[in-house]
């Protein structure tokens, strides 16, 4: 074979290693990266409502982005967890509704206005009040990190194995 064929021969390979990226980006995205993703939520102790709205969402054929669905629009609730909040206010959804939490009397904790004895553990209940906002945990940004690094370890070393099988064939 000529340095000219082998060229030409390892030149065809792209096609099939796009092909390649193309079946397997959801499996591999969804084995490492979301995997690492959903293990650093876990370990930061996060709610599982947080873990459970980290997905793979495909965008084209070869690309997509990990998304968290926990929230909506108007209360974004991924996103306040993973990014953080400034202290603020929170009251009831409805102007005749309350907020009805147990009492804790933590280091940051106040009781506002409450009914019955305010012992530890008493339901306390509040029109509205300011709260201590949510410290930044980036968990999904870190298991992201490990994640594209495993899944591009992974995809690197399949392409090679795939390439290994291709020229073998072409000898």
């Amino acid at each position: 074979m000529s340095i000219q064929q082998a060229i030409e021969d390892i030149e065809n390979l792209e096609p099939q290693a796009h092909e390649y990226l193309t079946e397997n980006l959801d499996s591999i995205m969804e084995n490492f990266v979301v995997f690492e993703a959903k293990a650093s939520a876990r370990a930061s102790n996060l709610p599982k409502e947080f873990t459970n709205g980290i997905s793979w969402k495909r965008t084209s054929e070869t690309s997509g982005k990990i998304v968290n669905s926990w929230g909506s629009q108007e209360k974004p609730l991924a996103k306040w967890f993973e990014e953080g909040t400034p202290d603020h206010w929170i009251e009831p959804l409805t102007p005749d509704g309350v907020l009805a939490f147990p009492a804790t009397f933590g280091k940051n904790a106040t009781a506002i206005y409450y009914m019955g004895n305010a012992e530890k553990g008493a339901t306390l209940f509040s029109k509205g009040h300011f709260v201590s906002g949510l410290e930044k945990t980036e968990a999904m940004a870190r298991g992201i990190k490990l994640g594209w690094k495993k899944a591009k370890t992974a995809i690197l070393k399949n392409s090679k194995a795939m390439i290994s099988r291709k020229l073998k064939t072409i000898e």
